[in-house]
C-alpha cells in the first residue's frame, strides 16, 4: 500500500495557511473591538454653556445699510476645560453679526466653536469627542443657512479642507480621524460634529483640532442664542 502521509512541504503549506488565517481573524477582531470606537448613547446631553451676542442695538446701523461697512460685530469667550481620565477638551466660541448681508428682513450671525482635543499619555488617550450647538429657548428662532462640517463625513489621515464659512471669506480646517457632521433631523436647528479615532489600535494621545461653524438667519433686530454641548471619552 502506498504511503499516504502528507509530505513535509504540504504540511508546511497547510501550517502557514492556518497561521495566516488565525492572524487575519485576530487582526480583524482587534480592529472591530479596538479600532472602531462607539460613542456612548446619551453623551453630551447636558449643556455646558449658553452663548449669545448682544450687539443688536438701535445705535448700531443695520448690516443691510451699505453705509455701515466694517467687519462683523463679534463677541468671544473661552470655556473651562472639559477634563476626563484620559484626555481633555478646550473650547472657545465666537459669535459674529455679519455686516455684508443685504436682506432687509433678516440679520445673519455666524457661530464658531474652535477647540483642541488633548489625548493623555499612551497607552491612555481619547477615542471619541462630540461638539454640538442647539437653539436656546430664550433666543429668537433661526434658520440654518450653512454649517461646517454640516452633513459631511471625513475619514483618514489629517488633511486641510477648504470651507466657506469664515467671517472674512473662505478658510481651511484641519480634519483628522473620522469626523462626521451632524444635523439632527428631529431638531433642525441643532448642528454638530462627532469625532472618533477610527481604526486606531491605540487611543489618540496627541492634540487634535476641532471646529464647528454655523451661519443662521434671524428676523430683523432679533438675536440667536445657542446652548453648547460637548463631551469626550475612551
Amino acid at each position: 500500500m502506498p504511503d499516504q502521509r502528507p509530505s513535509p512541504r504540504r504540511r508546511l503549506t497547510v501550517g502557514l495557511a492556518a497561521v495566516v488565517a488565525i492572524v487575519a481573524v485576530a487582526v480583524g477582531g482587534l480592529e472591530i473591538a479596538v479600532g472602531s470606537p462607539t460613542i456612548p448613547a446619551g453623551s453630551a446631553a447636558t449643556a455646558i454653556a449658553v452663548v449669545k451676542n448682544n450687539s443688536t442695538v438701535a445705535s448700531i446701523p443695520d448690516p443691510a445699510d451699505p453705509a455701515s461697512g466694517g467687519g462683523p460685530l463679534v463677541r468671544r469667550a473661552c470655556l473651562d476645560r472639559i477634563a476626563r481620565d484620559n484626555g481633555s477638551l478646550d473650547l472657545c466660541w465666537t459669535i459674529g453679526r455679519m455686516t455684508n448681508e443685504t436682506d432687509p428682513a433678516h440679520d445673519d450671525y455666524i457661530l464658531r466653536v474652535v477647540g483642541t482635543l488633548h489625548g493623555g499619555a499612551a497607552p491612555g488617550g481619547v477615542r471619541w469627542a462630540i461638539v454640538r450647538a442647539g437653539p436656546d429657548a430664550a433666543g429668537a428662532p433661526f434658520q440654518i443657512v450653512d454649517a461646517w462640517p454640516g452633513t459631511s463625513v471625513y475619514d483618514g489621515a489629517c488633511r486641510e479642507v477648504s470651507m466657506a464659512l469664515g467671517f472674512y471669506g473662505a478658510e481651511t480646517d484641519t480634519v483628522c480621524g473620522r469626523t462626521v457632521g451632524e444635523v439632527d433631523p428631529s431638531s433642525p436647528q441643532t448642528t454638530g460634529l462627532n469625532w472618533t479615532c477610527a481604526r486606531c489600535l491605540l487611543p489618540m494621545s496627541g492634540d487634535q483640532p476641532v471646529l464647528l461653524v454655523v451661519r443662521v438667519a434671524v428676523d430683523e433686530g432679533k438675536t440667536p442664542i445657542w446652548d453648547l454641548y460637548a463631551d469626550l471619552g475612551s
